[in-house]
């Protein structure tokens, strides 16, 4: 099951009758990220600011996945379903206002409304398949499993994708496919699940 991470910012009523500092909590899952990383940018930001992380099932190390992906693959925006969104060229870590600067700026330069840009998104159906794991055994090392990521990857062509990663904080695989059609990206999931769970999986 995947948790939503949540961002929480809380003031107290008296912090704003007083010059007492406004007090910002950062929450997520792990803090092991977002939440960290939210909470130093503010720091940076402002001292004037007391800012603390916190998390519901903390995590024994930082999950580096996000922003080591995107300087893999020399990537200047990241985003998730989740809302967060990374402009590598200004920060390592979601920011709803930058996201909300950077709208405004695309905006103001196609001179378009917001529901005129809107409408060249044509959502697909999306569907995340989380397995758990023995080992991380190299992916691309699992015959059986790379198989059926070429098959996905050859049958979903320009109109979809897929996905297949290790959590950084948890012993799970999870598998993300895309597509036009739900019973396809349906098949195609169940598949790399099924090759998956052969190599690797917990026995149930």
């Amino acid at each position: 099951m995947v948790a939503k991470e949540v961002l929480t910012m809380t003031q107290s009523s008296s912090s704003r009758a007083s010059t007492k500092a406004p007090s910002v909590l950062f929450v997520c899952v792990h803090n092991a990220g977002r939440s960290q990383m939210a909470a130093a940018f503010l720091s940076h930001l402002s001292d004037a600011i007391e800012v603390r992380s916190a998390g519901t099932q903390p995590a024994d190390e930082v999950n580096p996945v996000v922003v080591e992906a995107m300087k893999e693959k020399g990537a200047t925006l990241g985003g998730e379903q989740a809302g967060h969104i990374i402009f590598g060229k200004h920060t390592t870590t979601g920011d709803g206002t930058l996201a909300a600067l950077q709208i405004f700026s695309i905006m103001e330069q196609t001179k378009k409304a917001l529901s005129v840009l809107a409408g060249i998104f044509q959502p697909f159906p999306q569907l995340l398949t989380n397995i758990e794991v023995t080992e991380k055994k190299s992916i691309e090392e699992m015959k059986g499993v790379q198989e059926e990521i070429k098959k996905a990857e050859k049958e979903l062509s320009t109109a979809g994708r897929v996905l297949v990663r290790y959590s950084g904080t948890e012993n799970l695989c999870r598998i993300m496919v895309e597509g036009k059609e739900k019973k396809q990206i349906e098949r195609i999931a169940k598949s790399i699940a099924d090759a998956i769970q052969k190599e690797i999986g917990v026995k149930k």
